[in-house]
């Protein structure tokens, strides 16, 4: 079976070779048979790690990260283990899969050729993920210990902002027009759902009481009720994009902080 697929793998290498020599496809393919005829275990490692290294410098990083993954039987010992640890952290930076960049973690010692570039992945990874604390603790131990201003300055960036919860927003903005959106920031729009709504509540109950029935639900009571549940998703929304704009302030200082003491 297995020089069955070595078989067809040459002949597809053959085929793409005559289109298109040097494309990804022809040196994967090359890597896939070096792999099918490899005779020890060490070899087949290296040639999927190269197999990822291609895929990844073609910005295919989830095919980089599958590779790896097939690589993981085949890994034997403290530097090949850091190898792939190190190209899936390089992948999972890249793909913008902070949570599990951050969860690798590798011997300082084992990485000294590439630990900037590793710190640097940990920390941004952490920082965007808002893991803060665990930032600043790993922030204070890459410092020069006796660069006491530096170490200060790191221990003093907070570590939340003023969070502003959603659903509480909508649901003070279910019960009292306005204060939604007034809580989340933004009281000149809390202001203006609150007159709206109760111009409306006005206008409906003023045609009640002069017997326009008809006129008070359809031009006060159902307009009411479409501005009253269309406040309650803005309130939510602004929250949202409150907690963006302060998140991302927080995340600009640890930025700065990350790029200070990278060398």
């Amino acid at each position: 079976m297995r020089y069955l697929i070595t078989i067809i793998l040459a002949l597809a290498a053959l085929q793409s070779e005559s289109q298109v020599s040097d494309s990804l496809s022809v040196k994967l393919l090359h890597q896939e048979m070096i792999y099918w005829q490899a005779q020890s275990d060490s070899v087949r490692f290296y040639t999927l790690l190269d197999k990822a290294r291609l895929n990844r410098n073609a910005g295919l990083y989830d095919n980089a990260i599958n590779e790896l993954y097939r690589a993981e039987k085949f890994c034997a010992g403290t530097k090949q283990h850091t190898e792939m640890s190190y190209e899936k952290m390089l992948n999972y930076f890249l793909a913008d899969e902070y949570i599990s960049c951050s969860e690798i973690v590798l011997d300082s010692g084992a990485i000294a050729n590439h630990y900037d570039e590793y710190l640097t992945m940990r920390l941004y990874s952490m920082n965007e993920i808002e893991k803060w604390e665990s930032c600043k603790s790993e922030m204070i131990k890459a410092c020069n210990k006796g660069d006491t201003a530096k170490i200060s300055e790191i221990k003093n960036l907070p570590v939340s902002y003023n969070y502003k919860n959603p659903e509480k927003c909508r649901r003070m903005s279910a019960i009292l027009p306005g204060l939604g959106e007034t809580y989340a920031g933004y009281p000149f729009k809390g202001f203006t759902s609150f007159v709206l709504n109760g111009g409306f509540l006005f206008f409906a109950g003023y045609n009640f009481y002069t017997s326009y029935y008809v006129t008070g639900v359809i031009s006060g009571l159902l307009p009411f009720k479409k501005f009253h549940a269309g406040g309650k998703r803005l309130s939510a929304i602004l929250a949202d994009e409150h907690n963006e704009i302060e998140s991302g302030k927080l995340k600009k200082k640890y930025r700065e902080e990350i790029s200070s003491i990278i060398h």
